[in-house]
């Protein structure tokens, strides 16, 4: 009886050993924020938009329609969200590498063209388009009262991308159907000043609302820059001199390379853990750079968020 005591007795013993021989001598536990847990500084960094419009409604009012609604569009934003500026593909600083006339019929361009547009230190990408202009002429009414009235439709759109994780941040279409006159009608079929100018008052309307939702979007979000060269623990990110960062200005660096694709071939950044701290060391024209305040695997196209 005694034999098989002692030999459970040094099974129970022999399994303590190795127990403890399995166990981690030294256990270290980094806590790490990621992205989307970061507490954003609500500092004045300024936020930068890539607008294109595409223009789809044939009508004989030629640019300035574009020109009218764009504007109205961006002002509108501009009203209600503080340090913000929009750039367009006319513009002397608009890069070339955000100058085609196609930027956003497939996932890949859009993708592509979010790339280019964060490493030129823009944050937004906004799709704008008006689609439909619209006049047409109805018989309303019945029997002696039954007439000839005027209508315009108009139809205008807004996709506005986030170009850190070239996703899309918001996706808005502005309808409306206004009576105009007999009169206004052939105004607008000849293009004449009559006709224009309730084109005007309308797209003016449609560019406020589509303004307005969009700015409440872009207000909401996080200003960011992306690392766009990295030499030891010098780091360089792509904002320019008029983004609001001052030297001594401290940013937190997320892992900004993991792409994800989805099932349409779609493809997104998806911004991991926080890696570690910049400081910003001088402020140039198309340039801002800063320095590790400890050493990090911080490498281009990683992002750099104004964290608490």
């Amino acid at each position: 009886m005694r034999k098989p005591l002692v030999l459970l007795f040094s099974a129970f013993l022999a399994l303590c050993f190795l127990n403890a021989c399995a166990k981690d001598l030294y256990q270290r536990v980094e806590s790490r924020k990621s992205f989307f847990e970061t507490d954003v500084d609500h500092r004045a960094y300024v936020k930068k938009a890539f607008v294109v419009l595409n223009h789809g409604a044939a009508t004989p009012f030629g640019p300035a329609i574009d020109t009218l609604f764009l504007q109205s569009l961006v002002d509108t934003i501009d009203d209600e969200v503080d340090h913000f500026v929009a750039v367009s593909p006319h513009s002397a600083e608009s890069a070339d590498a955000l100058k085609s006339q196609d930027l956003f019929s497939t996932p890949a361009q859009i993708f592509d063209m979010a790339q280019a547009a964060r490493m030129q230190g823009y944050h937004y990408l906004m799709d704008a388009g008006v689609w439909q202009i619209e006049p047409t002429l109805k018989k309303t009414g019945t029997w002696i009262f039954r007439k000839e009235r005027g209508y315009l439709r108009l139809v205008t759109a807004l996709d506005v991308y986030d170009v850190f994780t070239a996703a899309k941040l918001l996706s808005l279409v502005e309808e409306s159907t206004v009576k105009i006159s007999p009169d206004a009608y052939e105004s607008l079929v000849a293009g004449l000043q009559d006709g224009l100018e309730i084109v005007e008052e309308e797209l003016v309307e449609h560019a406020v609302r589509l303004g307005e939702q969009a700015a409440e979007a872009i207000d909401g979000a996080p200003w960011m820059a992306v690392v766009s060269a990295v030499e030891g623990e010098q780091v360089t990110l792509a904002a320019d001199g008029a983004s609001g960062l001052k030297v001594g200005h401290r940013l937190a660096v997320y892992e900004g390379r993991r792409i994800v694709t989805g099932p349409d071939g779609a493809r997104f950044i998806a911004p991991g853990y926080q890696l570690g701290r910049i400081r910003i060391t001088g402020i140039e024209s198309d340039q801002v750079r800063a320095a590790m305040e400890t050493p990090a695997d911080i490498k281009p196209g990683d992002i750099a968020a104004a964290a608490e």
